[in-house]
């Protein structure tokens, strides 16, 4: 499909960029990659990332010109990424093979046919990349402990199902689990499971043991909770998987999960 050249009125695509644009994604998210959840404002910059491409879309056919201009200052096209999640770059996998992560100029859409490629409403696409603005992560993923490691994993293998075709795009695209990431979201997962079960089972001795005891481990199980509690308030990184190991022992222990926005 040819391009369409843009409108003379076509958005500054300077004005993303702006450090107040970066000040106040960088507040919304926590400064936390929007993709993968990580803590960016450690060691890097963030990117300002583009949902919809703006420049171009590079599909398996090719690539398409120009992109989504339109979008390219609206907020609700903007996100904070980490550089590994946006931009192309090459990972050595623990077998010493290389493979490429990142989103670069890619949007995949369930249905090319139906892409818009001329100013106007996209409501009329199917992305396969999840916006966690729009999306709930723990519908299409589940996160699973395999050696150790905190794999994440289409909700269902079902590949004729839009949630699978979705989650895999998301997870191949983003690098969901590139070997840095799955290194730190395991240390995450290891440290919520040590308290998840310190609190399991102190709850458990709690009616058998002497008031005077039960003082004691009544204050280990808060300072357990206290663990968990940037984990639970989305304050720290890792908040959808921290929520999938979470919810089930809550469950078990019949507590509520607070309400985040």
């Amino acid at each position: 499909m040819p391009g369409v050249p843009p409108s003379p009125t076509a958005p500054d695509f300077s004005a993303y960029g702006h450090d107040d644009v970066k000040a106040r994604l960088r507040e919304m998210f926590g400064g936390k990659c929007a993709y993968c959840e990580a803590i960016y404002v450690v060691n890097e910059p963030v990117d300002v990332e583009h949902y919809r491409p703006k420049g171009r879309i590079d599909t398996a056919a090719g690539k398409l010109t120009p992109g989504y201009w339109w979008l390219a200052a609206s907020w609700d096209n903007l996100l904070p990424s980490c550089i590994d999640c946006n931009r192309i770059r090459t990972h050595m996998l623990p077998g010493g093979e290389k493979i490429s992560y990142g989103k670069g100029d890619q949007f995949p859409v369930d249905d090319e046919a139906a892409r818009v490629r001329k100013e106007g409403s996209v409501a009329g696409e199917t992305p396969l990349l999840l916006n966690p603005c729009d999306d709930n992560p723990a519908d299409y993923l589940v996160f699973v402990e395999e050696a150790n490691q905190s794999i994440v994993k289409p909700v269902t293998d079902d590949a004729a199902d839009l949630r699978h075709r979705r989650a895999r795009a998301s997870i191949d695209i983003y690098g969901l689990n590139r070997p840095e990431l799955v290194i730190d979201r395991s240390r995450a997962m290891i440290r919520v499971n040590r308290a998840l079960v310190t609190i399991e089972s102190l709850t458990a001795t709690l009616e058998s043991v002497p008031s005077a005891t039960r003082a004691q481990l009544e204050a280990l199980i808060d300072a357990q909770f206290e663990t968990l509690k940037s984990y639970l308030d989305g304050t720290d990184r890792y908040h959808v998987m921290a929520l999938a190991l979470i919810a089930p022992v809550f469950a078990r222990l019949g507590l509520k999960l607070p309400v985040t926005c």
